[in-house]
């Protein structure tokens, strides 16, 4: 698979990853209770996915300028991506909902993880 490839499907995950986190903020704000177990289901399946894909791109070589705006908008979904499950966590800490699965949470990347991924 080619880096145009690769950088295309990560960005339709990270699509998928940050309309579920939005479905989460919404139950969050609304309803002021945990999310249903279906919604942490479906975080939970993305997980595996996500993870292949950002070592796909680590494997590729994201260094040629003419992907450039690709690899941008990777980046800004991926903050946005971040911003948005730690504000879910906060939300779920306000709540006393602190035994949510890590598994079923976004891992939040280091600074360092992300320079590392997106050069």
């Amino acid at each position: 698979m080619n880096l145009l490839d690769t950088l295309t499907q990560h960005l339709e995950l990270c699509d998928a990853v940050y309309a579920l986190l939005l479905e989460e903020n919404s139950i969050l704000r609304q309803t002021q209770e945990a999310p249903p177990q279906f919604l942490l289901d479906k975080k939970e399946a993305l997980l595996p996915a996500l993870k292949s894909s950002v070592t796909a791109l680590k494997g590729a070589q994201a260094g040629s300028s003419a992907y450039k705006s690709q690899i941008e908008a990777a980046q800004k979904k991926s903050m946005k991506i971040f911003h948005l499950s730690r504000e879910n966590e906060q939300l779920l800490l306000g709540l006393g909902t602190v035994g949510v699965p890590r598994a079923s949470r976004v891992p939040m990347a280091s600074k360092a993880d992300l320079k590392r991924t997106y050069g």
